[in-house]
């Protein structure tokens, strides 16, 4: 598990959030927003947003030995993908 310390906006306690198991709440049809709920005050904390193209590039990246020949093409592939919904929506 990689637990993190996450502050929640509303009230500004400190939640060690997993980022491995973030809780999903769908903006749209394409765009999902991953984040938890404050153990202090219930609030809905967004972490990052994600689409089914990243999850995808994600999916396909795991698959990939990092010895393999592309494998540097996709993390560089998914890189871009992940920095550019975050830019958009406005993650972390």
């Amino acid at each position: 598990m990689s637990e993190l310390p996450f502050p929640c906006p509303a009230c500004n306690e400190e939640n060690m959030v997993d980022m491995e198991n973030l809780d999903g709440k769908p903006v749209n049809k394409i765009v999902t927003e991953l984040g938890f709920n404050c153990t202090k005050c219930d609030t809905w904390v967004r972490v990052l947003y994600t689409t089914w193209s990243l999850d995808t590039a994600l999916i396909k990246l795991a698959k990939k030995s990092p010895e393999s020949a592309g494998y540097h093409y996709h993390f560089a592939r998914t890189l871009r993908k992940a920095e550019g919904v975050q830019e958009k929506y406005g993650g972390l």
